[in-house]
C-alpha cells in the first residue's frame, strides 16, 4: 500500500513481513528505497501482561496516544475503586490519585497548548 511513512513522513510503500507467527511492518521509502521499521499492528506478547492493546507506527501517534489514554481511565477506574473495597491501601490509593491528578494537569496543560496552536494555524474546526 502506497503512503506516507508514519515514522518519517515521507512517501513510501507501506509492507507486511512475516517472522514466524508474527506480522510486522516496514516502509520502504519511494525516493531511495531506505526502510522505517513499523513494528506490527498490536504487539501481542506484550499486550498480555497488560491490560492495553500496545501497537506499533501503523497506526498514528495521536491516536496510539488517545487509545491508550482511554484504556488507562479505564484502567484506573477499576483498580482504584478495587483498591478502595480493600480500605487497608487507602493511603496508597489517595497517593496514587494525587500522581494522576499531577499527571492530568500536565495533560490540560498541553492539550490548552495545542488547541492555541491550532486556533493560531487555522486549522479546520479549532473552534472551542
Amino acid at each position: 500500500m502506497r503512503g506516507v511513512c508514519p515514522r518519517c513522513g515521507r512517501p513510501a510503500w507501506i509492507y507486511p513481513k512475516n517472522k514466524g507467527s508474527n506480522i510486522y511492518f516496514e516502509a520502504v521509502h519511494v525516493e531511495d528505497r531506505t526502510t522505517c521499521y513499523l513494528g506490527p499492528e498490536v504487539y501481542k506478547y506484550v499486550s498480555v501482561t497488560h491490560d492495553l492493546d500496545l501497537k506499533g507506527a501503523l497506526e498514528p501517534t495521536l491516536e496510539r496516544v488517545l487509545a491508550y489514554l482511554k484504556d488507562a481511565v479505564v484502567m484506573l477506574e477499576e483498580n482504584m475503586e478495587e483498591e478502595l473495597r480493600k480500605v487497608k491501601d487507602v493511603e496508597r490509593v489517595y497517593s496514587k490519585a494525587l500522581e494522576v491528578e499531577a499527571e492530568v494537569r500536565r495533560l490540560l496543560q498541553l492539550l490548552r497548548r495545542v488547541k492555541e496552536r491550532a486556533r493560531a494555524v487555522g486549522g479546520s474546526g479549532a473552534e472551542g
